[in-house]
């Protein structure tokens, strides 16, 4: 049918690898799967905020309290 996506040589060799437990369950697992990314996506995205001080006062925060390294550097060769 598609030789590109479904029928190509990687697909017929991995396509039996796996365990019948989770091949009988699949519904269950993928359902959890589904349901701890879509749980991890506010939590990461309130994790960032949190990071950026942006809850809160906007000058105070982990990110911008934290010591940040600068590198100054002339070039000898030139006047830049």
């Amino acid at each position: 049918l598609n030789k590109y996506t479904n029928d190509n040589l990687v697909c017929i060799m991995l396509g039996n690898v796996g365990f019948k437990y989770f091949d009988e369950r699949r519904q269950y697992w993928m359902g959890a799967a589904m349901w701890s990314t879509l749980i991890s996506i506010p939590l990461t995205i309130w994790g960032c905020m949190a990071l950026s001080g942006y809850f809160g006062d906007p000058n105070k925060g982990i990110i911008k309290d934290a010591y940040w390294t600068w590198v100054n550097v002339k070039n000898e060769n030139t006047t830049e």
